[in-house]
């Protein structure tokens, strides 16, 4: 169900790799990656037992945009966590 997960359900996490849009570089996000990683949250929420809900973001571009939206400051909120790990 998720990209990783501890054996015992107390951390979850997703991995999402998404590029800025090309057509817009300094653009926003597109509504369907946000869209995209709202769902995801929704999903690592819907965890009860989950005591840790990481969600990774593969490009940095794509980290700031949606940690600058109110999508992504949700996430603090919500006390999921998102890190930039370029690969």
């Amino acid at each position: 169900m998720f990209d990783f997960a501890s054996k015992d359900g107390l951390i979850v996490g997703e991995v999402k790799t998404y590029e800025p849009n090309k057509q817009n570089p300094n653009g926003p996000l597109r509504s369907a990656v946000k869209g995209d990683l709202c769902r995801d949250c929704l999903l690592m929420m819907a965890v009860k037992r989950a005591k840790r809900r990481i969600l990774v973001l593969t490009n940095k571009t794509v980290y700031e945009k949606f940690m600058a939206t109110q999508y992504g400051l949700a996430t603090k909120v919500l006390r999921i966590e998102v890190f930039p790990v370029e690969v």
